[in-house]
C-alpha cells in the first residue's frame, strides 16, 4: 500500500482547490462578519451581546427585553444556523440539505 493510499483510507480527500484555499485564507474576523450578516438579526444581536460583548444570558435578556430562556434558545439556534451558513459561505463543495435549510426558519 502506497502513502498515497494511506491517506485516501484515512479520509484525505486530496488536494484543496483553489477556490477552498482562499476561503482558508480569508482573515476569521471577515468569515465571523459575512456569517453574522447573513443571520436573522435577532439571532445576530444575540449572538452579538453574548459573544462579542460577552454579556451574560441575564443582561442579554434585559437589553432586548426577552426572558432567559427566549434568549437560550435563540442563541442555540443561531450557532446551529451559523454553522450551516459556515459550510455553505466557506465550504463551497457542501450543499445544504432541505432539512438542514428548513430548520434555520
Amino acid at each position: 500500500m502506497s502513502s498515497l493510499d494511506a491517506l485516501l483510507d484515512a479520509g484525505w480527500e486530496g488536494p484543496i482547490e483553489e477556490e477552498q484555499l482562499r476561503s482558508l485564507n480569508q482573515a476569521p474576523s471577515q468569515k465571523v462578519q459575512q456569517i453574522l450578516d447573513a443571520l436573522p438579526d435577532k439571532q445576530r444581536e444575540v449572538l452579538i451581546y453574548r459573544f462579542l460583548l460577552n454579556l451574560p444570558i441575564k443582561e442579554t435578556a434585559d437589553a432586548m427585553h426577552l426572558t432567559e430562556t427566549n434568549v437560550k434558545v435563540i442563541q442555540f439556534r443561531a450557532l446551529k444556523h451559523a454553522a450551516m451558513l459556515e459550510q455553505q459561505l466557506f465550504n463551497p463543495a457542501h450543499k445544504a440539505t432541505n432539512q438542514e435549510v428548513g430548520d434555520q426558519r
